[in-house]
């Protein structure tokens, strides 16, 4: 009876993983470079696939076969990120842009998971000044000159979630800074994360925010001229900050968030409850 023949290339496989899970607790290997096996499953078809044609028939190929594999996969989770290999490595990116001849400005951000801070930044010059934290990709279009339009939203990575595996969690943000010299607007679009609109001292044209998951605080600016807010809830709570002497329209398309305005003392407002929906709407006693 012929002695049947067990291929050596599974043993290989289940080595390298024991050495892969060795070098992760040693730190050799972070976390987040785990993404990078994401973007190397075609690889493991590829072995499986030379293992079951030559493994099974010459016990050295199905031995080259798995050391290959091994070499390759630990090589990759070891030197990738260095050698310009896409995970889903944390990155801090700065983003600066002079006023220069711009009138007006329009920034879209469409936002994802990181906690967001936009504020009137400390250079009026600067038209924008950002550091915004990121694994995927980060797209950033100026478009325009005198009048001037900024898109800023993320990709993201192949194995994101698995930095919430990592013993400190990676806390990535958003810190945008704008000009306050010209008038700007606003279209934001909200995700999971926290947003903290503090937009007082920013010469604010208009607002367009559609709202996520993640709560958000509004603070609008005063302005002379005046202005329209227009706000899509979702089921993120909401909290504004309405300036005084300033005529501006907020339109509200609630949802299951609590949204919640803070009015100045003796501020004269209009209100219109179009359809409460499923929700309560109270108003301040006096009002």
């Amino acid at each position: 009876m012929k002695r049947g023949y067990r291929s050596l290339f599974w043993p290989i496989l289940l080595i390298t993983v024991g050495i892969i899970w060795l070098l992760a607790n040693l730190g050799i290997i972070p976390v987040v470079n785990f993404a990078l096996l994401l973007n190397l499953w075609p690889l493991l078809l590829i072995v499986i696939g030379l293992d079951i044609i030559f493994g099974r028939r010459f016990p050295a190929a199905g031995l080259l076969i798995g050391l290959l594999a091994l070499v390759v996969i630990v090589g990759a989770l070891v030197f990738g990120p260095a050698l310009g290999l896409r995970g889903s490595q944390p990155v801090v990116d700065e983003y600066r842009e002079a006023v220069a001849t711009t009138q007006s400005a329009t920034f879209q951000l469409n936002l994802s998971s990181e906690p967001v801070r936009i504020y009137a930044g400390s250079d009026p010059d600067l038209l924008i000044d950002a550091s915004i934290g990121h694994t995927g990709l980060i797209n950033y279009v100026s478009r325009g000159d005198v009048e001037k339009t900024i898109s800023i939203e993320t990709q993201s990575g192949p194995g994101d979630w698995l930095l919430w595996m990592m013993p400190e969690p990676v806390e990535l943000r958003w810190e945008i800074g704008l000009t306050d010299r010209i008038p700007l607007r606003l279209e934001v679009d909200g995700a999971s994360g926290q947003v903290d609109l503090g937009l007082t001292g920013i010469n604010l044209s208009g607002l367009n925010l559609d709202m996520g998951s993640g709560a958000c605080n509004l603070s609008l600016p005063i302005s002379a001229t005046g202005y329209e807010v227009n706000i899509d809830g979702a089921s993120g709570a909401l909290a504004v900050t309405f300036p005084v002497k300033t005529n501006l329209t907020v339109k509200v398309d609630g949802a299951s968030g609590a949204i919640d305005f803070a009015l100045p003392e003796g501020a004269g407002v209009r209100v219109e409850v179009r359809d409460s929906g499923s929700g309560a709407v109270r108003l301040s006693e006096g009002l």
